[in-house]
């Protein structure tokens, strides 16, 4: 079976690291994790990015941060601390998420668990309609069915956790399918700037199982 060819044209992915057991709120340690996270020779978010909303002096409390616009998140709250970076166009954006997402893991979740959650989406776009429906229509089980697409877990090479991946049809870029995935990863790694590379790489696998051939990101942002 031949393959299908598209591009990335927006890629987004979040990182979240759930804990063992509820954290109760902690003003001191939620103080010293804000001084860390607007540290400017590490995640350097503004303190104007910064909230917190505290609905009880229990567990009802989430600092949110705010960066890159709006693109970027990181939330902590009583179950989990999460990092989201979303709308990369460009090879440079990707790069950015790379390097935010290891120093989340180095500064921010480090100790927290061993295992976190790798939660990317992006949409792939092909050279006209007609290629985006025939590769959808691969996925039609039922004659009925209006907007095919694919969900399922899939075995990836040299990856040995089961990757959730769902395909369907993108409605906010023409001619194009918008892929999720998700999967866990273990937290101890001896390098993060080589191992985030390659969990990058799981998108790349899972659509390939697919018989779709993604292209990168481009280099720059079209104007």
């Amino acid at each position: 079976m031949s393959d299908f060819h598209a591009t990335i044209v927006a890629f987004s992915a979040s990182f979240e690291v759930r804990f063992p057991e509820p954290i109760p709120f902690d003003q001191p340690a939620l103080q010293e994790l804000s001084k860390r996270i607007t540290n400017p020779n590490g995640l350097g978010i503004l303190p104007s990015g910064i909230r917190l909303h505290l609905e009880d002096a229990l567990f009802g409390y989430r600092l949110v941060a705010r960066f890159f616009g709006d693109n970027g998140r990181l939330e902590r709250d009583a179950e989990r601390v999460r990092l989201h970076l979303g709308n990369a166009r460009s090879k440079s954006d990707l790069e950015s998420i790379l390097q935010v997402a290891s120093l989340f893991h180095r500064e921010v979740a480090m100790g927290l668990s061993p295992e976190a959650i790798f939660s990317p989406y992006f949409h792939a776009q092909f050279a006209d309609q007609e290629n985006r429906d025939r590769f959808l229509n691969k996925f039609r089980i039922l004659a009925d069915t209006v907007h095919p697409g694919f969900f399922g877990h899939l075995k990836l090479p040299d990856w040995t956790v089961p990757v959730r991946v769902q395909a369907e049809q993108s409605y906010i870029f023409p001619h194009s399918v918008f892929v999720s995935l998700e999967t866990t990863y273990s937290t101890v790694q001896e390098d993060w700037d080589v191992f985030l590379p390659m969990l990058i790489g799981i998108c790349d696998k899972a659509t390939r199982a697919l018989s779709l051939v993604v292209d990168p990101l481009a280099e720059n942002r079209e104007p």
